[in-house]
């Protein structure tokens, strides 16, 4: 639900073709955005399904199915948040006149998070058990409510 938030905000109305540099690397990233969104959509359903079927059979494969599906779904998320991160990096480039100082604090501050979430991808691929999973979900949740 929150997605549909975020895909909210990043919908601009229709408007005269603006050709600046931030204006097209911001409309680069925002289609980045909605391809990772669409993968991790594709990414959470794998996972879910192998879930339902460990659920029903409980057997080793299903498991290691379901894991390895997670740890797809978890990075495919990750990627979401940072493709989305930068979007918002860039059109904050469209405000940088109105409080120069604020902007590029914020800007600096996205930064750190997106290498954050791209860290991500490489902390939770090297994860190979659910104990291991359920630890990394914890700090995730924590970083998260920031």
């Amino acid at each position: 639900m929150w997605f549909l938030l975020f895909l909210f905000l990043l919908a601009v109305p229709a408007k005269a073709q603006d050709s600046t540099p931030s204006a097209q690397l911001f409309n680069q990233y925002q289609s980045d955005y909605l391809y990772q969104y669409n993968l991790y959509g594709q990414a959470y359903a794998d996972y879910s399904d192998k879930k339902q079927i460990f659920a029903k059979y409980g057997t080793v494969t299903t498991q290691n199915d379901a894991f390895l599906a997670a740890v797809t779904a978890i990075n495919a998320r990750s990627r979401v948040f940072e493709s989305y991160l930068m979007a918002l990096r860039v059109i904050l480039d469209n405000y940088r006149d109105a409080n120069p100082v604020q902007t590029a604090a914020d800007q600096a501050q996205l930064s750190s998070w997106e290498s954050w979430f791209s860290d991500q991808i490489t902390v939770v691929s090297a994860i190979t058990n659910t104990h291991d999973l359920q630890i990394w979900i914890k700090t995730f949740q924590g970083k998260y409510n920031q």
